[in-house]
């Protein structure tokens, strides 16, 4: 997400998505890195001040705490995720987000889960990483919502699933 192509331009679609968020979750990986970084960047920072004071969940079967610097703590999931996020999807509020976290991604997209898919492809081949979309046991049929182009070449998706009821 970070990368030399930033720009405002970017940053301005993805503050846009962050107001209508009020829920992020993150795989135990994830807020380990997010926790030692953002708390301590000044609320200056669009991207800081949203992700410091949202609600954050964090799926791990090994933490006990997840502390985020001086702000609320995040809250941690490691039972069942399915009841779990179904209870999350009932109560009132803003939209839940996932950064971040392939496993985490992987792991609801196979519970049939994900309402959306937010992707941004980066004129960038980084030559590694994780793949988002692993170890799906049937084809999952997507419906482009919007896109988005940007000046830098980097271009922003948005899929919905279509559900084969």
């Amino acid at each position: 997400m970070f990368t030399k192509n930033f720009n405002d331009e970017i940053g301005e679609e993805l503050l846009s998505q962050r107001a209508q968020q009020d829920t992020v979750l993150l795989g135990e990986t994830t807020y380990k890195f997010f926790a030692d970084i953002w708390p301590e960047e000044p609320n200056t920072d669009p991207f800081a001040k949203h992700i410091n004071q949202v609600k954050k969940i964090v799926f791990s079967k090994t933490l006990t705490f997840a502390p985020w610097g001086q702000y609320k703590a995040a809250d941690i999931i490691n039972g069942n995720t399915l009841e779990e996020i179904n209870k999350l999807k009932k109560e009132p509020g803003k939209d839940i987000v996932i950064i971040g976290s392939a496993n985490l991604i992987q792991n609801l997209a196979a519970l049939d889960l994900i309402d959306e898919y937010q992707i941004m492809l980066e004129p960038i081949i980084l030559g590694g990483g994780k793949p988002l979309f692993l170890n799906y046991k049937d084809p999952v049929d997507l419906q482009l919502s919007k896109s988005r182009a940007f000046t830098n070449g980097a271009v922003a998706l948005y899929y919905q699933p279509i559900k084969n009821t």
